[in-house]
Formats: structure tokens, sequence, C-alpha cells
């Protein structure tokens, strides 16, 4: 995502290379947000539910100037949550075997390159890889969350996430959506300069408890008739959710709700005496007072979770269950 105006954002999402342990330490504090059955533990005591794999870099664009990566979206499961997450930042083949230990991949930038400036700079999939992903999720119960919008510029950037979803339907466009332009009430500054995402169907269990999230210059998803679209941006779709088989795959327009600037405030572009000051226009609209990010990731997970491992908790206060 080409960075807007009006400061930097630190992450939420992934790390810059290698993977985290697979072991779960659940915390303490907070509202336990419970999905059902128990954990799978192992003889060592280690419990865990649902085995995550992130693929790809995160949103760089995004990061605090100088700072390394952040692992928090990874810490943030690992610690607060049944389910471990393990990161693949460099281009992993992906096998029957290596699927197999894992319950969701997190699709993000598919790429080696950081601001890359070619289609060859972005992963390519065999037909044999493509095959394998297709297989795990609709026979193994397998599940997918894909995100876009890291090179705003560069819409081929779609091209390798497309590629592993195509068995479901869902495709994105090679469009440039939610921009400057698009913040109505001119006070988006507030939010890190993200646009409000505030249509959702609420019914459908992605969208409960979401009244908003953050997003800027993201892409339009094309849904089949068998998907439920659970968040659009005036006509477009940018939440787009599909059964395939035994699996599941949820596509969302922009890659903003991986960013911590979105969840707890970090890097804010504005004194924080303004958020606190009843007549400053930026008064009570933090972004983690606007956008429901921790709930979103809940939602996600909690329904792409396999049936046979109904038992995702989160240890967050914020999340309605």
């Amino acid at each position: 995502m080409t960075p807007g105006v009006g400061g930097s954002h630190s992450l939420f999402l992934g790390v810059t290379g290698g993977t985290s342990s697979t072991g779960l330490v659940v915390s303490t504090g907070g509202t336990i947000a419970a999905a059902g059955a128990s954990a799978r533990c192992d003889g060592s005591g280690k419990c865990t539910c649902i085995r995550i794999a992130e693929l790809g870099n995160t949103g760089t664009f995004g990061a605090v100037q100088g700072a390394p990566g952040s692992t928090a979206l990874q810490q943030w499961l690992n610690t607060k949550s049944t389910a471990s997450v393990d990161v693949f930042a460099q281009r992993t083949m992906l096998t029957p075997e290596l699927l197999a230990n894992y319950d969701i991949l997190i699709l993000q930038d598919l790429t080696s390159v950081i601001a890359y400036g070619a289609p060859s700079d972005l992963w390519t999939f065999s037909a044999s890889e493509v095959a394998a992903v297709s297989d795990w999720v609709q026979t193994k119960g397998g599940a997918i969350v894909t995100m876009t919008g890291y090179s705003s510029d560069a819409a081929f950037e779609i091209t390798p996430t497309n590629q592993l979803i195509a068995f479901s339907g869902i495709s994105y466009n090679a469009d440039d959506i939610i921009n400057t332009s698009d913040c109505s009430d001119g006070l988006c500054y507030c939010y890190n300069n993200a646009i409000p995402i505030t249509s959702w169907v609420t019914t459908h269990p992605i969208g409960n408890h979401i009244k908003a999230v953050g997003a800027f210059r993201g892409r339009s998803l094309n849904a089949p008739s068998s998907a439920a679209v659970v968040a659009k941006f005036g006509n477009s779709n940018v939440g787009v959710a599909v059964e395939v088989g035994q699996g599941r795959v949820f596509a969302f327009g922009d890659e903003w709700v991986s960013y911590t600037s979105q969840w707890n405030d970090s890097s804010l572009s504005q004194p924080a005496v303004n958020y606190d000051d009843p007549y400053n226009p930026c008064y009570g609209k933090k972004p983690s007072q606007a956008f429901q990010i921790s709930q979103f990731w809940f939602n996600v997970i909690d329904w792409l979770q396999p049936s046979k491992a109904s038992c995702f908790q989160l240890n967050e206060a914020a999340v309605v269950p």
C-alpha cells in the first residue's frame, strides 16, 4: 500500500522472515470468546486448536520508518488464543504434506521483492501447487483468508492470489478503490488516513458486531453466486465469503486491517491530546474507538475454522463471541 498523507503506520501482521514457535500459551486477563469444543493438546500440555500459516510479506509501506517487520498478529494469536501461527515470508512450495500441517492459510503480499516494480517480482505457483491448495480446501476442510492493496500502484499484485483461490470462484479486480476522495466527512486523518468501511452484513458471522474497519486504496472483489458478500464499499464488494466443498475462503479487499495503527492506536498522525478534547474534530475518533479490528480477526478465524476443530478461543476483552 502506498503511504497516505499524515504519517506512517506500524504493522499488525507478519514478519520479514522465519517461522514462529508452534507452542501455545493462553493469556489470563480479559474475556474468553469461545466457539465450542476443547483444544488439541500434546504430551507437554501445550494446546492448540487452529493451526495457521501466514504466506508472504506484510504491508511494508505501513511500517514505521526504520523499524523492523512486526510479528504482532502471530504473537497475539500465539499468546491470546487457541491458535498457533507460523510465518513463511519466503517462497515455499505448497505441497499436500505442508498443507496437512495447517487448518488456515493467510495470504498476504505474495512476493519476495518489497515495493516490486514488475510482474516478475511476484510469486508464481505451479499447476500441482494450485491443485494441492484446491484439494486441501475442498476435500480436507482447509480454509483461506486473503488480503490485497500492498502496492496499490501495481495492479498485477492480485495475480498470485487470484491464482490460488480461482477454484473458489472469488477473484480480485485490478482496480484502485477506497481513496482519499472517499473520505466523506474530511476527518479520516484522525484514523491515520484510513477510510471507514461501514457497510457490513451483521447477520453473517464475519460481519457480526462490526460497525467499521479502516481501509485505504484496496481492490474490489468478484463474488460467485454461491458466495456471501459480507462487506461493501459503495457499490463494490470488499468482503466475500464462500464455502467450497469441505472448506471455506474469505477474501478482503484491503490490508489495513493488518496495521497496528488501526488496532491499538500506535503511531497516530495526530497529537494524543486531540482525541481527548471535546472541541477537537478528532475527539473520540481514535482508530481503536472507531474500528473493530480484533473483532474482525476473531470473526474471520472463527468462521474459517474447520468443523473438526470448532474450539477457537480468544482472550480479548474487546471481542464479543
